[in-house]
C-alpha cells in the first residue's frame, strides 16, 4: 500500500508535483506537456504528428509511463524500485476512485475517462515495469511474449482508445505490431 512506501521523498515526485496542492486540470496537463518535452527520448519530437487535440492527452499517457519508467530503471536503488513502482501502482488505483493532488495523475484520470480506456491496461504497464526490475533476460519465447502483452502491447492499445477504436480484430492486430517492434 501506499502508506507503507515513501513515495514523497522519491524523486520523481520532489518537483512542483508536490509543491502545489491544488492542481487544476489545464495545469496539471501543462505539467505532463513539459515532462514530455523535457525527457530526453525521441517521442516529445514524434509528438508533433499527433493531432494538436491528442497530444495533452497523449503526454498524460507518456509522463504516467515514463515516470513508471524511470522508477523501474534509473530513480532509485534496486531493492526500492518494487515498492516505489507499488506505490505508484496505488497513486494510480487511487486517482480511479478520487480526485488525488498530483498532475500526472489529475490528467491520466481524465484521459482514462474521457476515453474509455481500460484502466488494466496501465496495470499492465506497471507489471512490465516491475519484471524490468526483476528479470534481466528472458529463459525463452513465451516469456519474452508474456513481458511484451505487458510492455508493448497496452501501449498500442491505448492508442487506439485514444484515437476510438475499440474493435478488438484492431486490438489484436495493433498486439502483433507491438510485439513484433
Amino acid at each position: 500500500m501506499l502508506e507503507s512506501h515513501s513515495i514523497h521523498s522519491a524523486p520523481y515526485l520532489i518537483d512542483e508535483a508536490l509543491q502545489k496542492k491544488n492542481w487544476s486540470l489545464e495545469q496539471a496537463f501543462a505539467y505532463c506537456i513539459r515532462l514530455t518535452k523535457s525527457h530526453y527520448e525521441n517521442f516529445p519530437v514524434a509528438s508533433i504528428l499527433l493531432p494538436k487535440t491528442s497530444r495533452p492527452f497523449v503526454s498524460a499517457i507518456y509522463a504516467f509511463a515514463r515516470r513508471a519508467d524511470d522508477i523501474a530503471d534509473e530513480d532509485f536503488p534496486e531493492h526500492e524500485r518494487i515498492p516505489a513502482l507499488e506505490a505508484w501502482e496505488s497513486l494510480l488505483e487511487k486517482s480511479l476512485k478520487t480526485r488525488i493532488s498530483h498532475p500526472v495523475f489529475l490528467a491520466l484520470r481524465e484521459t482514462i475517462k474521457q476515453y474509455q480506456i481500460p484502466e488494466q491496461l496501465f496495470i499492465d504497464l506497471i507489471t512490465a515495469f516491475k519484471m524490468d526490475v526483476t528479470k534481466k533476460r528472458h529463459q525463452d519465447f513465451e516469456e519474452l511474449l508474456f513481458y511484451c502483452r505487458h510492455s508493448a502491447n497496452p501501449v498500442g492499445r491505448i492508442i487506439l482508445y485514444l484515437f476510438g477504436y475499440k474493435d478488438p480484430k484492431l486490438m489484436e492486430l495493433s498486439d502483433k505490431i507491438c510485439t513484433a517492434l
